[in-house]
């Protein structure tokens, strides 16, 4: 027998669902792709040696950068299962300083300070 009641894997989602498939990781056939999208993303923004923490946190900051958020707070990032210590130690925020920045694949992740965080492309800065 296998655990029927799960959470979508994926992180636009994250949603509560009855699993009919001992093997289904999402709630349906569209967050499953989106889920493949996002991995696909991932897996070349990263490499292939990236662990699966620094993988999945790739995918929650593109999901919030695709929904325009910005500015997510460390509560949110941590609710959605961010892990950040696959990327080393956030340097404080210092305006027109690139160096501190935490490079995650095209996307940077400024601390700005305790509890926030903005999210800019590579490109931004």
């Amino acid at each position: 027998m296998f655990e029927r009641f799960r959470f979508c894997l994926n992180p636009d989602c994250g949603i509560n669902f009855d699993a009919t498939n001992p093997l289904a990781n999402c709630c349906t056939k569209r967050c499953n792709n989106r889920l493949s999208y996002l991995r696909k993303l991932a897996k070349k923004a990263l490499g292939k040696g990236a662990s699966k923490e620094a993988l999945y946190t790739y995918m929650i900051i593109k999901c919030l950068y695709d929904r325009q958020m910005r500015r997510p707070s460390q509560e949110l990032l941590l609710k959605m299962g961010a892990n950040f210590k696959s990327f080393g130690p956030p340097k404080p925020y210092i305006y027109g300083d690139a160096t501190s920045v935490i490079s995650i694949g095209e996307f940077g992740l400024f601390q700005i300070d305790e509890s926030n965080h903005a999210i800019v492309k590579k490109s931004n800065y």
